[in-house]
């Protein structure tokens, strides 16, 4: 609805005082709508783009009850399974106890698979290759993003476990995708893809659960 966009987007520029920006605004954000993707395992070549997703849900929101977990053996999952032997930060130490709650910017269904999606508005620099897979993946593992999205993938995987009644993990779901929207314009769009292992998501559903586990 182009014109519901445009009025939008004119109202919300007058209240910030942003209105000389108005257009530049508009044609960048139609330009993200209509910028197409494929999942990261696709099951055939169908691309889709935001403006032609018929099942998804905005800020679906989550809570993750967590007692007693030592965040260094969630670190040390996390750095056995997501991009292994990739450096990155190390989580401070401690434990999570009550309840994590989040909200995640996009759920959507394409080719009959789920996925999270995650905007990012980090600026990682000014040349097109500062927006390739590699570079993008450096700034996940930097800002740990892998939790995030590890986590972002633990709820949508207790939810949809929970709403279908034949559901599984490998074939219904299709992981998250971070978008870098900085880097639209660049051959890969700013996307980045991750799918945790069963593996793991089945070992974190046990430690949010409260089981005692060995992460060595």
């Amino acid at each position: 609805h182009p014109e519901l966009l445009a009025a939008e987007l004119a109202r919300r520029c007058q209240l910030r005082g942003w209105q000389a920006h108005c257009d530049g605004l508009h044609q960048w954000l139609v330009q993200l709508l209509h910028s197409r993707f494929s999942l990261s395992e696709p099951v055939n070549d169908t691309a889709q783009s935001l403006a032609q997703l018929e099942v998804y849900q905005v800020e679906l929101e989550f809570w993750l009850p967590c007692r007693h977990i030592d965040i260094q053996q969630l670190d040390q999952l996390l750095q056995r399974h997501i991009w292994p032997g990739e450096a990155r930060p190390a989580l401070l130490a401690g434990q999570l106890n009550g309840m994590l709650k989040g909200f995640i910017d996009l759920v959507f269904c394409q080719q009959q698979r789920y996925v999270v999606c995650d905007y990012k508005s980090n600026r990682a620099g000014q040349c097109v290759s500062d927006y390739n897979a590699q570079a993008l993946r450096q700034i996940m593992l930097q800002k740990r993003y892998d939790l995030q999205a590890v986590l972002y993938c633990l709820a949508l995987h207790r939810l949809l476990r929970s709403r279908l009644a034949d559901y599984d993990y490998e074939r219904d779901t299709a992981g998250a995708m971070h978008w870098f929207i900085r880097g639209i314009a660049t051959p890969e769009h700013g996307m980045v893809w991750l799918k945790p292992s069963l593996e793991l998501i089945n070992t974190l559903d046990q430690l949010f659960r409260g089981e005692i586990l060995n992460a060595s």
